[in-house]
Order: structure tokens, then C-alpha cells, then sequence
């Protein structure tokens, strides 16, 4: 064993806990020791007179001696023991604080992982919010296209149509100017017919019955031609009205097929979402089932290890 000193410093240096200095010897056993001491060479020349009582005496004094003796090294094996036993608790105390130590850092590390999975979640519900955000603005920008070009598609036509209607009004106009340019001529005519009137009233009636049959041939023939025009205008008209009928469902069909697929791309991606959540709940949920377990393992060792502590100072 180290000397009182060196055991001194190794617990201050353990636990910090000073350890305490041997127990003094009693006052009886001072005295009984002193007693056991040899005494000095003049008395033992005054023994030697009476050796018989003396050699009494010192038998007597021999058994005191290997009685104070053993008391001594009972009060030296009890401080001892003492002092072992006090420094192997403040070994186990140090043990025990460096066990907690290491349970504190480890519950600390799963209360950083557990806040770092917490957090990553919220990553990853804030990613889908973004990525569901922009599929959505995808699709609204889509539907606005396609908005735009229909609505661009329909001004289209009603500006073919109205360039029809404005077509349509100048071919009516140039049939009428056309109509009255030539009553005008036929009025003139008819002015320069009637300064012969009177000369050639024969000639102008025969000439008047063959100009009202060409004018009556005229009129039968604009009439005819502007039928004909009439016609052939409003069949392009229908003809356009059903094509722009058609586009407008055909563009319907299409808006409906885009708004059934935007519907599934986005319980798709709320699928893989749900999905992904329960994977990172099942391995959080592993990850503490791990932790769980370690700290158990951690309690029954501290418990295997305190036990056998119990049973070595209960056998010492």
C-alpha cells in the first residue's frame, strides 16, 4: 500500500475529497507502550537483585505488550480499511458522475437529433409548399397562355368577320353607286333622247321600249348577282361561325384534359409527400427505439456494476 501521503494526494486528486490522517493511539495504549518500553540500564541493574519477582514481572509485562501490540495493528488495519473503503467510493463516485456525464451527452445528442429531424421536416414541408406552389403557378401561367391565345384566336375572327361585314358593306354600297351611276346615265340619256322627242317620238318609243327591256334585263341581272353575293356571303359567314364553334370546344376538351392532369400531377406530389413524412417518422421513431435501448443497457450495467460493488464491500 502507498504511504498516507501518497494515498492523501491520489484521492485529492480522484475526487477531491482530502482523506483523513491515521488515528492517533489512545492515551491508555500510549501508557500500556510505555510501559512495554525497556527501561534504562540503571534499573536493570537494580532488577537484577531480585530476579525471581522480576522475571514474574516481565512475563507480565510481555503479555501486555503483545496486547497492546495486536490492539495496535487492529486500529491500524481498521484505518486502513477505512481509507480503502473511503477511496473506493470516491472511485465509484467519480464513476457514477462520469456515467451520468456520459447519459446527460447522450441524451443532449438525441435532444439535437431529434430538433435536427424536427427541423429537417419542416424543410421538407416547406419544399413541397414550394414545389407545390410553383407546379400550381406553372399551371396558372398554362391556363393563362392558353387563355390569351384563344382570346386572341376569337379577336381574330371577329376581326375577319367584321372586315366581312365591312367588305360586305362596301360591295353593297359599289352595287348601289353602280345602281345609280347608271339611272344617271340613263337619265342623261333620256335628257339627250328628249330633245328629239318631238322629232323622233317614233324612234324614241321604239327606242325607249328596247332601253326599258335592257334596263328591266339590268335590274334582273344585279338582282340575280346580289342574290348570288348574298348568298355566298352569309354561307362564308356560317362556314366561319362553325369553325370558331368548333375551336371554342375543341379548346374546352383541351382546357378540361389540362385541368385532369393538373389535378393528378398534384395528388402525385402529395402522395410522395404523405409517403416521404412516414418514412422520416418510421426512422425517428427507430432512431428513439435505439437511444431507448442504449439507455437501458447503460441503467442494467450501472446497476451490474453497483451490485458488485455492494457484494465486494459486503464480503471485504
Amino acid at each position: 500500500r502507498a504511504p498516507p501521503a501518497a494515498q492523501r494526494s491520489r484521492s485529492a486528486r480522484q475526487g477531491g475529497h482530502p482523506v483523513r490522517p491515521p488515528r492517533s493511539t489512545p492515551p491508555r495504549e500510549g501508557a500500556l507502550l510505555a510501559m512495554a518500553a525497556p527501561a534504562p540500564a540503571p534499573a536493570l541493574a537494580a532488577a537484577a537483585a531480585g530476579a525471581p519477582a522480576v522475571a514474574k514481572a516481565v512475563r507480565v509485562k510481555t503479555s501486555q505488550e503483545k496486547l497492546d501490540s495486536l490492539m495496535g495493528g487492529f486500529d491500524k488495519f481498521e484505518s486502513v480499511m477505512k481509507q480503502g473503503t473511503r477511496q473506493r467510493r470516491e472511485r465509484d463516485e467519480h464513476r457514477l458522475a462520469q456515467l451520468k456525464e456520459e447519459v446527460t451527452r447522450v441524451e443532449r445528442a438525441a435532444e439535437a437529433e431529434t430538433k435536427r429531424r424536427v427541423e429537417m421536416g419542416r424543410a421538407l414541408q416547406d419544399w413541397a409548399a414550394r414545389e407545390t406552389k410553383a407546379v400550381e403557378d406553372r399551371l396558372t401561367m398554362a391556363l393563362a397562355a392558353q387563355k390569351a391565345r384563344l382570346e386572341e384566336q376569337v379577336a381574330a375572327t371577329r376581326r375577319r368577320l367584321d372586315e366581312l361585314e365591312v367588305s360586305f358593306a362596301a360591295d353593297r354600297d359599289r352595287v348601289l353607286a353602280e345602281v345609280e351611276r347608271r339611272n344617271t346615265d340613263l337619265a342623261a340619256k333620256l335628257e339627250a333622247f328628249h330633245e328629239v322627242f318631238e322629232a323622233e317620238r317614233a324612234e324614241r318609243r321604239r327606242r325607249e321600249a328596247a332601253i326599258e327591256a335592257r334596263i328591266a334585263g339590268a335590274e334582273h341581272d344585279s338582282e340575280e348577282a346580289f342574290a348570288a353575293e348574298r348568298a355566298r356571303r352569309e354561307q362564308a359567314h356560317a362556314e366561319v361561325k362553325e369553325r370558331l364553334d368548333h375551336a371554342v370546344s375543341t379548346r374546352a376538351r383541351a382546357d378540361e384534359k389540362l385541368r385532369v392532369w393538373a389535378e393528378g400531377e398534384l395528388a402525385d406530389v402529395r402522395t410522395s409527400f404523405a409517403a416521404e413524412v412516414r418514412q422520416r417518422e418510421a426512422e425517428d421513431d427507430a432512431i428513439l427505439a435505439a437511444l431507448t435501448r442504449y439507455t437501458q443497457k447503460l441503467q442494467a450495467s450501472l446497476h451490474i456494476i453497483n451490485a458488485s460493488d455492494t457484494e465486494l464491500a459486503a464480503k471485504e
